[in-house]
């Protein structure tokens, strides 16, 4: 069940075959195209359900590539390791 501080998105791997595009753990981050950080609570092959980590109000950037990253500590740690901005917006950095 989605409440304010969680949303639901398709997510669909620019690769199919780059390693890991499929499997989005529950646990991990996802870093949107302008640098929101939100957990990974739930997952299916199409879909992300994440949680608002940091109570920004807003969900994901609709229509925009985003970075989906495991956590350090089996995803209890809020540290995300380093993340490739590259794709996302000049912002995110």
């Amino acid at each position: 069940m989605l409440t304010d501080s969680t949303y639901r998105f398709v997510a669909i791997p620019i690769d199919f075959s780059d390693p890991g595009a499929i499997a989005r753990t529950v646990g991990n981050y996802v870093v949107d195209f302008v640098g929101h950080r939100y957990k990974v609570i739930d997952s299916t092959e199409t879909t992300l359900t994440v949680l608002d980590i940091h109570d920004l109000g807003q969900g994901p950037q609709t229509e925009q590539i985003a970075r989906c990253y495991k956590s350090v500590g089996h995803g209890e740690a809020p540290y995300v390791g380093s993340v490739d901005y590259s794709p996302l917006d000049e912002s995110a950095r």
